[in-house]
C-alpha cells in the first residue's frame, strides 16, 4: 500500500524552506546541461517530477524543449512561475506547471523523456511509492522513451557516522536582505528502513554577526542502492541504457552519483 505523504517531511521541508531553496540547493555541478542534452536528443516532449522551483524545467524550456513540470507543494510551483514569468514569451509557451502527484500522473503516452532530478526520486519513502512513481512515469512515456533519474549513491560507512552527528555546512548569502544566512544539520539514518533524516538549521545574521532568523526544517529521504534500483526499474517495465557515475557521463562509481537512463519497453 502507498504512502501518503501529504504533511510529511517532504511537504513540510518545501513549505519551510521555499524562500531560500535555490540559495542553497544549487543542484550537482552539470547536471542541468546534462538534463538538456539528453532531452533534446529524445526530441521532446520533456516531463520534469518533482521540479520545485523550476531550475531544470527553466532551462529544458530555454532549450527550445516544451517541458511539463510537475510538483506536488504549490509553494514550490507558485516560484517556479515566478521563474518562468522572467523569461520571453516563447520560452514561456514551452513550458507548464503542474500540480500533481509523481505516483499518479495525470498523463498518458505523451513524453519522449522524464526526468527525476536532483534525488527527487528519494522523496518516495516505501518501495510501493517508488513503484507506484515508476509505473506512473512509465504510462506517461511514449514507447521508447526514457527515464533519466539522479540519485547519490549511498555510502553505509558515511551513512554511519553521520547519524546522531552535527555538523556546519556552508552558508550562503541570501540577496533579498543581503545577510549572511549560516547552516547546521543534524543527520539521523536508519538502516533497517534505508532511511536518512536532516534538520537543517537555517540562521541569518547581520553585519555584526547577531542573529536576525532561525529556522529549522526537517527532511527525510529513502535512499536506493544501486542494484536495488536496477530491480525497480526492470520491475516496472524499463530496461537501463545507461548508469554513470556523474554528469559528465563518467562511469559508475560507489560512493558517488547514480545518473540512470532507462528506456520504457
Amino acid at each position: 500500500m502507498s504512502e501518503d505523504l501529504s504533511g510529511t517531511t517532504s511537504d513540510a521541508f518545501t513549505r519551510a524552506v521555499a524562500d531560500l531553496y535555490d540559495f542553497y540547493f544549487r543542484g550537482v555541478p552539470g547536471d542541468v546541461e546534462f538534463y538538456v542534452r539528453q532531452a533534446k536528443e529524445q526530441g521532446g516532449p520533456a516531463l520534469e517530477l518533482g521540479c520545485g522551483t523550476g531550475r531544470v524545467a527553466a532551462a529544458l524550456a530555454e532549450a527550445g524543449v516544451p517541458t511539463v513540470g510537475v510538483d506536488r507543494e504549490r509553494e514550490m510551483l507558485s516560484r517556479a512561475a515566478v521563474r518562468v514569468a522572467g523569461l520571453g514569451p516563447a520560452v514561456q509557451a514551452r513550458l507548464s506547471l503542474v500540480c500533481a502527484d509523481m505516483r499518479a500522473l495525470p498523463f498518458q503516452g505523451s513524453f519522449a523523456s522524464a526526468i527525476l532530478a536532483y534525488n527527487s526520486f528519494l522523496h518516495l519513502l516505501t518501495p510501493s511509492d517508488q513503484l507506484a512513481c515508476l509505473h506512473s512515469v512509465r504510462e506517461a512515456l511514449r514507447p521508447g522513451g526514457v527515464l533519466i533519474c539522479h540519485l547519490f549513491d549511498p555510502d553505509p560507512y558515511v551513512l554511519a557516522t553521520r547519524d546522531g552527528r552535527i555538523e556546519r555546512s556552508a552558508g550562503f548569502l541570501n540577496p533579498r536582505t543581503g545577510r549572511r544566512v549560516l547552516v547546521e544539520l543534524a543527520g539521523r539514518v536508519d538502516p533497517t528502513e534505508q532511511r536518512m533524516t536532516q534538520t537543517f538549521f537555517f540562521e541569518e545574521i547581520d553585519q555584526e554577526g547577531r542573529s536576525v532568523s532561525r529556522r529549522a526544517a526537517t527532511l527525510t529521504l529513502r535512499y536506493v542502492y544501486r542494484w536495488e534500483m536496477e530491480h525497480l526499474l526492470a520491475r516496472c517495465g524499463f530496461r537501463v541504457r545507461e548508469l554513470f557515475g556523474g554528469f559528465r557521463e563518467e562511469p559508475y562509481r560507489p560512493r558517488g552519483e547514480q545518473v540512470w537512463i532507462a528506456e520504457r519497453l
